[in-house]
């Protein structure tokens, strides 16, 4: 067992949209640590070691850091004026002072410096650890990004995590990009708090799982009470998630936190598309939705084992009359969709084996969705397949297979779905092309129902196309 942790702290105060400035980190505050005896390859990389102070630090300061990245307030009663990121900070003199590094300070604050990984194993950490409700005079960061191309994952990123990544941005002056190469463990919420401007900020993966839990890369939420992505963002540009697992192996104390939240003043657009959100059986939230501003486009996303009995899986707490949520499939949750009594439409939507597949929802409507229920469960139900069986409709149930969620060809989801509105669903979870597009029928040995969307589906499908996944 390894007997340390890395650490890392911010240099520099977040630069953050305008009214936003109290949701930002401020400088010698704690961003996320790595266990290496969690996530082996887990080390500072190229970048982390550019634009923070990455710290080796003794493990039996553990429980105390998860504490310390802790905001000072819960989301849902936060205190602009007393409202903190983390419960506590260093600065970065007392860190030079406590490592006898000569000019460490100086080095960190330097633009493009790389600094070394700091030895800390010596250091009273007791000592260097303050109450954050005092902040260190402010400091410029030297070292945001603003925009570019930036690779997530050890070895070989410019980033370690999706946390250190996200804590680096500024607000955009071009579109940024961020590409998971590796699998990564995640022990804090990567939160944007910038305006983004006209720009886009993709979030992505080089190796996509195309619907299949035993491939890509996954984000391993091992942390508990933490959202893993947390939008606050303002502008009117787009925040797109593509081709990512997230997975929470953490055993969840608060079903509020969620996987991917979105609470952002801005009026662009959130695209989430072939996605895989694994609850694993714990409880907390795989979408949450609870911004009025910004239209979102959900679609050929699985979303499975969510636990949450609170609120859904898929939690639309507030919408935009534009949102869009076409193929997804959710199954084996306690609550599948809870949409607040909200005036919402839902399209081609599987919910299978779901204790409730819709809960507080007088206002909705589904299309074409189906499952193994007798009704699919919103207000109103416009062609629904219920009463459906899960092993006549998916080649497997199992996450441990590939085809897990994968329609068979016998399926009667596969021609039951209705046209996607979202203009980029054009393809399902698997990378099947929706014949509808082009009046011709592809002709395929495989359809599926949740990538479908109407009419056969195609021929790599491997998701459904009526609500099963993408």
């Amino acid at each position: 067992m390894k007997d340390y942790l890395y650490l890392f702290f911010k240099v520099g105060d977040k630069i953050t949209a305008p009214g936003k400035e109290y949701l930002g980190l401020k400088d010698g505050m704690p961003i996320c640590y790595i266990d290496p005896n969690e996530w082996p390859e887990g080390k500072p990389q190229n970048q982390d070691q550019k634009a923070y102070a990455c710290c080796l630090v003794p493990i039996q300061y553990k429980q105390q850091i998860i504490d310390m990245c802790r905001p000072n307030q819960e989301p849902g009663h936060i205190d602009p004026k007393m409202y903190r990121a983390r419960k506590k900070l260093i600065t970065l003199s007392a860190l030079q002072t406590a490592t006898k590094i000569p000019d460490l300070e100086t080095k960190l604050r330097e633009h493009g410096y790389k600094v070394p990984t700091i030895n800390g194993m010596q250091v009273n950490w007791d000592s260097l650890f303050k109450d954050s409700t005092t902040l260190n005079p402010w400091s410029m960061d030297n070292n945001q990004i603003t925009a570019g191309t930036y690779r997530i994952g050890a070895p070989g990123g410019n980033y370690a995590t999706w946390a250190l990544g996200f804590a680096d941005i500024a607000n955009l002056t071009g579109n940024l990009t961020f590409t998971q190469i590796s699998d990564v463990t995640e022990t804090v919420s990567s939160t944007i708090t910038e305006n983004i401007s006209t720009y886009t900020l993709t979030c992505t993966s080089n190796l996509s799982p195309m619907g299949d839990p035993t491939s890509g890369w996954i984000i391993d939420i091992s942390a508990k009470n933490f959202h893993a992505f947390m939008l606050q963002h303002s502008g009117s540009g787009d925040v797109c998630f593509s081709d990512l697992y997230i997975k929470r192996t953490a055993v969840e104390d608060n079903p509020n936190y969620g996987l991917i939240v979105s609470a952002s003043t801005s009026t662009g657009k959130l695209k989430i598309r072939d996605c895989l959100f694994d609850g694993n059986g714990k409880d907390g939230i795989a979408l949450y939705i609870s911004d009025l501003s910004i239209t979102c486009e959900i679609y050929n996303c699985y979303i499975w084992d969510v636990a949450n009995t609170d609120n859904g899986a898929f939690w639309s707490r507030n919408v935009n009359a534009g949102n869009l949520y076409e193929n997804i499939t959710i199954y084996n949750c306690a609550v599948g969709i809870d949409n607040e009594n909200k005036t919402m439409s839902y399209k081609n939507i599987a919910l299978f084996s779901n204790t409730t597949n819709f809960a507080n929802n007088i206002n909705s409507t589904s299309n074409n969705c189906g499952t193994n229920a007798a009704a699919v469960g919103a207000a109103t139900d416009n062609n629904a397949l219920v009463n459906r069986v899960a092993a006549n409709e998916f080649q497997s149930v199992v996450d441990t297979n590939a085809n897990f969620l994968r329609l068979r060809r016998t399926s009667t989801l596969i021609s039951n779905g209705s046209a996607p509105a979202i203009a980029g669903n054009n393809h399902g979870i698997r990378g099947n092309p929706r014949p509808g597009f082009n009046g011709t029928d592809i002709g395929a040995d495989e359809y599926d129902y949740g990538e479908g969307g109407y009419g056969r589906i195609s021929k790599i499908s491997n998701s459904v196309s009526v609500g099963i996944g993408r």
